[in-house]
């Protein structure tokens, strides 16, 4: 649908605006963001050094405590007697059945110890595979109370505090802990090796020779048996005279821990997570809500924010405070900052992902580029409503000036007064409406001049065009008229005794005006063509039947010139399909034909294929190849062109009027098909047609073209009477020298009223009439026969048709009138013989069937 000016201008301003609105919102967005993203790093970076300190005074009251347990530890190592070890062995960590010594429930539940006070939230487990030496009783001991005397003053800066040896020792105090310490105090196997988790051989003296305080990466807690579980801890050696007896340590559930710093966060949106060194993940916000840390929970985490990059950023830029740049200048990226605890060689890192900055930066930028963008919406609409009113209307009314359209009285009055008032306006439109005027008139005055002549000039052309279709119909009959007289008579001729000499010259005759005949057929079909009156019958037929029926003539030419010629008919074509079969045979005949003509020795090859299948109609690919002389390829692009032929000396050499392709690419594109052509010279063609045909789902009995062979017609009690309707006499003469010799009584009459004379009054077993005719031609005459049979109640008499109009139209005017068949001149006299043979033995069985009713 065509758009008018105000429309296109409208559509054309309005996205220029809104793209030069959205290019400058781009610019300002980027320039924001970058801003943004500068005060950003510098308040995350002020922030993480805030964060940092209070993480890092955490980590020194964990790392005091650790040094004040180790002095009570040190003192009560040194002071205790033998029997208070006994006594404090026996009251708390009585030997349980499995031979380990467990802590006795009041230790977590709570009880009094002289010297120390109340003591709570204690739990034990004491291996039994290792020798019960004095030393292993005092440490044990020692440990015991310098855990119950500190552990109560630490309690509110660290989760627990627990003491461990390599003898499978441990002595934990945690007094919050959901399972009471019940895995240490009476579910763990006698056999339990809780080092098995390796986190004691991080102080190891090989590995911490200065003995301080160090955190572990995320290991499995050892009292959770049902699934691994991860959490970190710290932990500090304990070495009395060079040797090491233990370590005290800490575990830091990720959940307690961490909860206040990972909450407290300075932008909604942003992440704070702790990592090691390496870059191992060791505390995030999505671990807070989790009872139990997995390792899938924290691989998730760290695909996601790949923390391993960013410490080998941190590590190259020897970053211990602050922002962490992008990698290669990136603008749009997020933002991180990062702080280096020194006690557990970690760093808490704060993560602002890209879609928070762009939120901000859009919550600066949107509100401006709304109110650019409706400010800019309204001075186009402002621009495009002046335009309209000063320059497209004034236009519109010009063209509707000018159109040939009619146009209501209002609105014509409107568009002139509009055109008055644009008239006088000393602008371009003024000019242009003054131009056009002007125009006009001259116009109007050369139009009536033109229509005259054109008149005239039109009817000259049709009286022309008329003159060409009488002389092609005329010139059609009267050629066939002596066509009909030479093929009937060489063909009766050939029909009687002669010499071989005399044959050879009958048959010489024949063929020479069935070529003459075919010459006359395809400039007719040309005439045609120009005219736009090529028409095509819709009739079934047997596709297979009609390609072998026009075969078998080609063979027989390719035999005599010793060349093989083969045809293939893929089984998927073998039907029955709707169209017309004599112009298939047609572009088959021509093309073959033309193979054969063109090809000295080796083969020429037929073959027929179905591509597709669309709607119940088959595309078929006719293809016929040669191995002859071939086309030059300067003569490929007209060798569909009307009497064109590729050069003198091929016409010289194998004659032909050029027409055959061209009618050959006529019928095709008729089908709704195509042609082309493919040739080497020298080496040979390929012509391939695509054509596209109905399938035939029900066979219509009509009685075909050529019928095939009747049974013999019983003839032994009578001679059969026939009635000739024909004007001339070599024609008559044909069809007498065609029937005589099988015993028919041929009786000849000269119109079609002597025709219906005869008829009415004689008794005629068929009758042949000719359609031109004077005094009453052979259609009037039929259709009087068939009434006067009527009105009589007879049997119809059949009839054949015989005329040298042999277009579509005569055969439906033939076929109307109540002929039975129409057969166009010349006659090929096998033809007629089968097909009166064959519509007698129809009106025979007609007969019968009657008198059995």
């Amino acid at each position: 649908m065509a758009k008018s000016i105000q429309a296109r201008l409208f559509w054309f301003l309005l996205p220029l605006a809104a793209l030069a609105i959205i290019g400058s919102a781009a610019i300002s967005l980027v320039a924001e963001y970058s801003h943004d993203r500068k005060i950003m790093a510098e308040q995350v970076s002020n922030y993480i050094y805030e964060r940092g300190q209070r993480e890092e005074l955490r980590f020194d009251r964990l790392e005091k405590a650790h040094a004040a347990t180790h002095s009570a530890f040190l003192f009560r190592h040194e002071n205790l007697t033998e029997q208070k070890i006994e006594e404090m062995l026996q009251t708390f960590f009585p030997v349980k059945e499995d031979g380990t010594r467990r802590s006795s429930d009041a230790l977590f539940d709570g009880t009094y110890i002289p010297e120390i006070g109340q003591v709570n939230g204690i739990g034990a487990f004491i291996s039994a595979d290792t020798e019960w030496t004095p030393e292993r009783k005092r440490e044990l001991i020692a440990a015991f109370l310098a855990i119950a005397q500190i552990a109560p003053s630490v309690k509110e800066d660290i989760e627990s505090l627990w003491y461990a040896t390599k003898r499978n020792d441990l002595i934990v105090f945690a007094p919050g802990r959901d399972d009471k310490l019940m895995f240490y105090r009476s579910l763990a196997k006698a056999d339990y090796k809780f080092d098995s988790f390796n986190f004691m051989s991080l102080s190891d003296p090989e590995r911490n020779p200065a003995g301080i305080t160090k955190c572990t990466p995320l290991s499995r807690l050892a009292y959770v048996q049902s699934g691994e579980a991860l959490t970190t801890g710290c932990q500090t050696p304990i070495r009395v005279n060079g040797e090491q007896l233990g370590i005290w340590g800490t575990t830091l559930p990720l959940g307690a821990a961490f909860r206040e710093a990972l909450s407290d966060v300075p932008i909604k949106g942003s992440e704070l997570y702790f990592i090691e060194s390496n870059g191992s993940l060791i505390a995030h916000p999505d671990l807070l809500g989790k009872e139990q840390v997995t390792q899938p929970d924290v691989d998730a985490i760290e695909e996601r924010l790949h923390p391993e990059a960013l410490a080998s950023t941190v590590a190259q830029r020897s970053i211990v405070s602050g922002f962490v740049p992008a990698d290669r200048g990136r603008l749009f990226e997020h933002v991180n900052a990062v702080y280096h605890l020194d006690v557990p060689d970690w760093f808490v890192v704060i993560h602002i992902p890209n879609d928070v900055l762009f939120a901000s930066t859009l919550d600066s930028v949107l509100p401006t580029f709304i109110v650019s963008l409706s400010v800019a919406f309204l001075c186009v609409g402002i621009l495009v409503i002046f335009i309209r009113n000063f320059g497209i209307k004034p236009i519109v009314a010009l063209a509707r000036n000018f159109s040939s359209q009619e146009q209501e009285p209002r609105t014509r009055e409107e568009d002139r007064a509009l055109i008055d008032e644009t008239r006088k306006r000393q602008d371009e439109i003024g000019g242009l409406a003054n131009v056009l005027e002007d125009y006009r008139r001259k116009t109007d005055s050369h139009l009536i001049e033109l229509e005259t002549r054109i008149a005239q000039r039109t009817k000259e052309l049709k009286k022309a065009n008329d003159a060409k279709s009488v002389f092609l119909a005329t010139m059609s009959h009267e050629l066939r008229t002596p066509m009909n007289g030479i093929i009937g008579v060489a063909s009766a001729l050939r029909k009687t005794d002669l010499r071989e000499d005399q044959l050879e010259m009958a048959q010489l005759i024949s063929r020479s005006a069935q070529q003459l005949e075919r010459q006359l057929s395809d400039i007719l079909d040309v005439s045609k063509v120009e005219a736009g009156r090529l028409d095509l019958n819709a009739e079934p037929f047997d596709l297979k039947e009609t390609v072998s029926s026009i075969c078998e003539l080609y063979a027989l030419s390719a035999r005599d010139k010793g060349i093989a010629f083969h045809v293939d008919i893929a089984p998927d074509c073998q039907r029955m399909y709707i169209g017309d079969a004599v112009r298939l045979k047609q572009v088959i005949g021509n093309l073959t034909s033309n193979a054969i003509k063109f090809t000295s020795a080796g083969s020429v090859t037929l073959s027929i294929s179905c591509l597709s299948t669309q709607d119940k109609r088959d595309a078929l690919q006719i293809v016929v190849s040669d191995t002859g002389c071939g086309i030059d390829q300067s003569a490929l692009s007209r060798v569909f062109d009307p009497f064109s032929q590729a050069n003198q000396k091929v016409y010289q050499r194998y004659g032909g009027s050029g027409l055959g392709l061209s009618i050959c690419k006529s019928l095709v594109e008729l089908m709704d098909g195509s042609i082309k052509v493919e040739s080497e010279y020298g080496k040979g063609s390929t012509f391939t047609a695509i054509i596209r045909l109905p399938r035939c789902q029900t066979v219509d009995m009509e009685m075909p073209s050529n019928p095939p062979a009747p049974a013999e017609l019983d003839m032994s009690d009578k001679s059969l009477r026939v009635l000739l309707a024909e004007d001339h006499p070599i024609n008559q003469r044909v069809i007498q020298l065609i029937l005589s010799p099988l015993g028919y009584d041929v009786q000849t009459v000269e119109n079609g009223q002597h025709a219906l004379d005869r008829f009415t009054t004689e008794h005629f077993d068929f009758v042949i009439m000719d359609m031109q005719m004077p005094v009453m031609d052979g259609l009037e005459a039929t259709r009087k026969i068939r009434s006067w049979e009527k009105e009589r109640g007879r049997a119809a008499c059949p009839v054949i048709m015989l005329s040298a109009n042999a277009m579509k139209s005569h055969k439906e005017l033939a076929k109307a009138s109540g002929a039975n068949v129409h057969i166009g001149k010349p006659v090929l006299p096998d033809l007629l013989i089968n097909t009166i043979v064959h519509l007698l033995n129809e009106a025979a069985a007609d007969t019968r069937l009657r008198a059995s009713n």
